[in-house]
């Protein structure tokens, strides 16, 4: 919660920064050019879908949990969310093409979905703290509005546990199958932009990411109440994290 607390003041405070430029309030949207510089910050929620997700459904499927107080039995069924945020900042050496640099922080969160009326479980099935690099191409130059596309390669340090929620809520089940590596990833980001005057912009699209997950060794665990084996015993799987993505910043100009 502190470290999103953190991330959130840096995002917020792009605006201070334009807030203090009194002097450029008065003018027209610049929108992109050759030598402009963008620093904002992006917040982003999705659903994560793959093998591995797949995967983590297979292995709970007709899975049962008791509550002890109520005497009831319920299947056990899973949701995953993703979501994060980052900070950028971008730089245009050309009309219409830049080069985007960002630091970003994703989680995928997996869930029980016994109703409102139960208790549920949850866990972080996926984190990682990542650098994600790429060219920037602009559909318009200097005007108010823009359309751009970012190819994304990153390299990312993950952190990955295996059936989080499973692990709380089946007796005899002590899973192993969780690594903590580096990992190169890949996605992409389309957005709508809006510039206004003084410098700020803010921006809405969609951002999807491709992210390899693989053990060190075959992932064996087995359920003890079906016998669903993790991943049919492979060692790797993939995630693609697909996000609604809002951003903001400030452009300064050259």
């Amino acid at each position: 919660m502190n470290k999103y607390f953190f991330f959130i003041i840096i995002f917020f405070s792009i605006f201070c920064i334009a807030a203090t430029n009194f002097d450029e309030l008065d003018k027209p949207p610049e929108g992109a050019y050759s030598g402009q510089i963008f620093v904002g910050g992006s917040l982003f929620m999705g659903m994560p879908f793959g093998s591995i997700i797949k995967g983590e459904k297979d292995f709970i499927e007709d899975s049962t949990y008791t509550f002890s107080e109520t005497e009831t039995t319920k299947l056990i069924e899973i949701t995953h969310l993703c979501m994060g945020l980052n900070i950028f900042a971008e730089y245009m050496p050309f009309d219409h093409i830049g080069t985007k640099l960002a630091f970003q922080n994703l989680y995928i969160v997996q869930r029980s979905r016994f109703g409102t009326d139960y208790s549920n479980k949850k866990g972080n099935l996926y984190k990682d703290y990542a650098f994600l690099l790429g060219p920037v191409f602009h559909l318009t130059y200097r005007k108010a509005w823009d359309v751009t596309l970012q190819p994304i390669i990153g390299l990312a340090y993950q952190t990955f546990e295996a059936t989080p929620v499973a692990k709380k809520l089946i007796d005899n089940y002590n899973p192993s199958a969780e690594n903590a590596r580096f990992s190169a990833l890949y996605g992409a980001e389309l957005q709508g932009v809006v510039y206004f005057s003084g410098g700020l912009f803010i921006s809405l699209g969609m951002q999807w990411l491709y992210l390899p997950i693989k053990f060190s060794e075959s992932a064996d665990e087995t359920n003890p109440q079906t016998n669903n084996q993790y991943l049919d015993g492979k060692n790797k799987g993939t995630i693609n994290s697909v996000s609604l993505i809002f951003s903001a910043g400030y452009a300064f100009y050259n």
